[in-house]
């Protein structure tokens, strides 16, 4: 990832409201729709106004995507996203690799193979 884009997905999360907005998207289940803005501003304690103008941050970014279905836009995480933070951090990490990196690969393949059930397209 070039330094831009890391600057951007960081200075992105660089605020308390819109890393709750992603908390609350990472914790949707799998087999459901992206919540609606309102649903978001439910469950992060954020005006709808708010929870829009973190959004459009966080979707400039690439962390979130928003489908426009029927009565308005769902919104999901970006796991490509989460992972090219993921991947940056790991590239700058100072440790040797260990016998355990085997095991933190398949973790990690199993939470975004969950993470991208959910961004199966919305029937609205």
């Amino acid at each position: 990832m070039r330094t831009m884009d890391a600057a951007r997905l960081f200075s992105a999360l660089a605020n308390s409201e819109r890393l709750a907005i992603v908390d609350a998207l990472v914790k949707r289940s799998p087999r459901t729709c992206g919540p609606t803005i309102s649903e978001i501003a439910g469950a992060t304690d954020l005006s709808r106004f708010s929870a829009s103008r973190h959004l459009a941050i966080l979707r400039s970014a690439g962390l979130v995507t928003a489908e426009r279905v029927r009565g308005g836009f769902r919104h999901r995480i970006n796991v490509d996203g989460l992972t090219a933070i993921e991947d940056w951090a790991y590239a700058r990490s100072s440790t040797v690799p260990t016998a355990d990196e085997s095991t933190y690969a398949v973790q990690r393949a199993s939470a975004g193979n969950n993470l991208r059930q959910s961004s199966l397209r919305c029937n609205g």
